[in-house]
């Protein structure tokens, strides 16, 4: 349920790229699937009213048939860190992915992402083969981008990949059985283990970090200005999510720096919440304007982006000078 707000953010950025780019050669869907029931020693689940702000956000969603127990789950008030957090109770659900077989391809993304540009080539990629012939090996439908720390691992928050049920049971039964182990205790870790050797697949299932680019690299000015202008989505994995940033900012107690140039897309996200979570706010149409320029929508090149500041975020009509249009995409 927590996540409920994010992925209809995360899937507000993805359609106004992706719907304005539809293709006449493939069928796309956008699916989103959700833990239904709740589970109260896992705070999973997602409520009937959570599924319809789904809904209204664009998404199809769609249940999972059930729990996948994550085998290394902790209770964080015992463990605490990282090793506690990465082992929710919930997050080998993931592995539900490879069961759409009534799709051929997938790109998965998680929910707490933003997607700065059309992202539809990346059913194109050269990472499949066809289904029946010899070559049609699990390992070569798979692709997804080098994590940060080791980077000779592959983050699970981007990948593309080809259903099977052959799979997703082996990937279900490795899980359950203890066949297979986690390095970081979820789903990420097992599923490096299952894709053992990603690293020395074929270039085209490496993908580039434009497709999985991490928000904490905003932290280091030089690969940010290398990725910033190119970068197609952007994952804020770790511990800073943008909810939890915006709402520190406007906490007048709390000190936080955020890098400048990473400042526009936390109002983007921001403006994106605004949009499909809270519009008893009423600001509907600054929000929009900011969307609207972000993300180049019939935009005259004439218009402003109101720089907004965290009191805009928080409820508050303060609004920073006015700068340039392209602003924002400089800075991005």
């Amino acid at each position: 349920e927590d996540y409920v707000s994010p992925a209809a953010v995360m899937g507000a950025s993805l359609f106004a790229h992706t719907l304005r780019a539809e293709r006449d050669d493939v069928d796309i869907s956008h699916v989103c699937l959700v833990l239904q029931a709740w589970d109260a020693r896992g705070g999973a689940g997602v409520s009937l009213p959570g599924m319809r702000l789904l809904e209204r956000a664009g998404w199809e969603v769609r249940p999972i048939p059930s729990q996948i127990m994550n085998p290394n789950y902790a209770d964080e008030d015992e463990d605490g860190g990282d090793y506690a957090e990465n082992s929710h109770v919930w997050n080998y659900n993931k592995l539900w992915v490879w069961s759409l077989t009534d799709y051929e391809r997938v790109v998965y993304l998680d929910s707490d992402m933003l997607i700065l540009g059309d992202i539809n080539h990346m059913f194109d990629f050269d990472v499949w083969t066809e289904p029946g012939t010899e070559a049609n090996d699990t390992h070569r439908n798979f692709a997804a981008a080098s994590d940060t720390i080791p980077p000779d691992k592959f983050n699970s928050g981007v990948m593309v990949l080809r259903p099977s049920n052959e799979t997703f049971h082996d990937m279900r039964d490795a899980a359950l059985s203890g066949r297979l182990t986690s390095y970081n205790n979820g789903d990420q870790g097992f599923l490096n283990a299952y894709f053992d050797d990603w690293h020395s697949m074929p270039p085209a299932s490496r993908l580039r970090t434009i497709y999985n680019l991490p928000y904490v690299m905003a932290q280091y000015t030089p690969l940010w200005n290398l990725y910033r202008k190119d970068m197609l989505v952007l994952h804020f994995y770790g511990k800073q999510k943008p909810w939890d940033i915006i709402a520190n900012v406007a906490n007048a107690e709390k000190k936080i720096m955020i890098p400048f140039g990473a400042m526009p897309v936390l109002y983007l996200w921001g403006a994106l919440e605004i949009i499909v979570d809270k519009p008893w706010k009423k600001l509907e149409d600054e929000a929009r304007y900011i969307c609207m320029d972000l993300f180049d929508i019939e935009s005259d090149g004439k218009a402003v982006l109101e720089y907004l500041n965290s009191d805009f975020l928080s409820g508050k009509r303060q609004m920073r000078p006015r700068i340039r249009a392209d602003y924002a995409k400089e800075e991005l």
